[in-house]
C-alpha cells in the first residue's frame, strides 16, 4: 500500500553504506522512513532526506515499517545551516520536537509550531534566545505540560513577584509561599521568582495563536529572566538536559 506523509525531518540516522533512516514529525504524529540509497549524491532524495527539510514523502510500507519511494520538498530552513549559532538553535528545536512527539497523535499544532519557529529563526525575526524561550513554553503547554499562571495556586490572589513551582507548574504568591516557608526550594531549583513583565509574556504565549507567539518584546532587564524561566521549565518537565541544549549551552560562553 502506498501512502503519502507530509513532514519536516527531525532526525537522520545513517544506515549501511547510503541509507538513512529518517525520524519525521507529521500532523498524525511521529513517523520513522528507512531511506536507501539517500545519502548518495546521484539520489533524487538527497536533499528532501536532511534536517529541516518539509517534504512530501511517497512511502510503502514493509516489514512494519515505512519504506521511501519518492520525496518531493514542499520547503526547507536549509538556510538555518549558513550560521553557527543559528544551526544550533535550530537543532534543538528538531531535538525538542523528537523528544515530546509520539507516534499515531494528533501532533498538527506542535508541527504548525515548529514550522513558525524555524521561519522565525531563518529570517532572524526576534533575537533567538527569545525565539527559544517561547518556543520552548509553547511546545510543553501543546504537550500535555502548560503551566498553571492564572493566579496563586493557594488563595487565587496576585503579588508583584510571583513564584513558579518548575515541576508542578503552579504559581504561589509572595504572602502564601511566606506561610508555607519553602523557601529551601530556591536552593534545588525547584522555585523560582517571576516579576510582572515576565509573567505577562508567558500568558501571552500561553494564550496566542501559534502565528502571534513571537509578536511581542520585553525589556532587557526581564528578557533574560524570561529566558531563564522557560529553559528550566522544559528541562524539569522532561526530565533531562538534552544534548542539543547543553551545546548549545557552549557555544553561548564563547
Amino acid at each position: 500500500m502506498i501512502d503519502r506523509i507530509r513532514g519536516i525531518v527531525l532526525r537522520e540516522k545513517k544506515m549501511g553504506e547510503a541509507d538513512k533512516l529518517l525520524t519525521v514529525l507529521t500532523e498524525q504524529g511521529k513517523v520513522s522512513i528507512m531511506a536507501n540509497g539517500s545519502r548518495s549524491l546521484k539520489s533524487h532524495n538527497l536533499s528532501a532526506s536532511r534536517c529541516f527539510s518539509y517534504a512530501d514523502f511517497t512511502v510503502y510500507e514493509k516489514r512494519g515499517m515505512y519504506w521511501l519511494r519518492e520525496a518531493d520538498r514542499h520547503s526547507g530552513f536549509f538556510s538555518i545551516t549558513e550560521k553557527v549559532e543559528r544551526l544550533c538553535y535550530g537543532q534543538y528545536f528538531l531535538e525538542l520536537s523528537d523528544t515530546l512527539a509520539v507516534s499515531d497523535s494528533d501532533e498538527s499544532r506542535l508541527l504548525r509550531l515548529l514550522l513558525n519557529t524555524l521561519y522565525a529563526l531563518s529570517v532572524d525575526l526576534r533575537p533567538y534566545p527569545l525565539i527559544k524561550a517561547v518556543f520552548e513554553l509553547k511546545a510543553m503547554a501543546l504537550s500535555g505540560f502548560e503551566p498553571m499562571l492564572d493566579g496563586c495556586s493557594s488563595c487565587g490572589g496576585q503579588s508583584e513577584t510571583m513564584y513558579l513551582y518548575l515541576m508542578d507548574g503552579i504559581l504561589r504568591c509572595a504572602e502564601c509561599l511566606k506561610k508555607a516557608e519553602e523557601s529551601v526550594s530556591f536552593e534545588e531549583q525547584l522555585l523560582v521568582p517571576i516579576n510582572s513583565s515576565v509573567l505577562a509574556a508567558m500568558r501571552y504565549v500561553l494564550l496566542s495563536p501559534i502565528e502571534k507567539v513571537f509578536s511581542f518584546t520585553l525589556a532587557d532587564e526581564s528578557a533574560a529572566s524570561f529566558y531563564k524561566v522557560c529553559e528550566r521549565y522544559s528541562v524539569n518537565q522532561i526530565g533531562k538536559l538534552l544534548p542539543t541544549l547543553d551545546f548549545l549551552h557552549g557555544i553561548e560562553t564563547i
